[in-house]
């Protein structure tokens, strides 16, 4: 279990590194778009892209937070309180 919950923070670690560079990659892309003889097409790319982007970042982040209800529904022996404090902003566990 000890090893589970590891891998668990190692992949959420690694999940929130993957949306803080993709978010700054997007937001240089718009700020090169804004400051740059750059197309229309591109520009409207780079926006459906930023858009797209944040879409599936909260769809993730739901199923995040749905999967961490079910865990507290399946593991009822853990109070709330020390559940809530395992959770993190982005919907991240620490394992103890």
């Amino acid at each position: 279990m000890q090893r589970r919950c590891k891998q668990w923070h190692k992949t959420r670690l690694h999940i929130r590194q993957l949306v803080k560079d993709t978010s700054a990659k997007l937001k240089q892309a718009s700020e090169t778009d804004h400051s740059a003889e750059i197309s229309a097409s591109k520009k409207v790319a780079d926006a459906k892209l930023a858009k797209d982007f944040q879409v599936v970042l909260k769809k993730f982040q739901k199923a995040q937070r749905l999967a961490a209800e079910r865990e507290t529904s399946y593991a009822p022996s853990v109070p709330k309180a020390v559940f809530s404090l395992r959770y993190l902003t982005v919907g991240m566990f620490i394992c103890k």
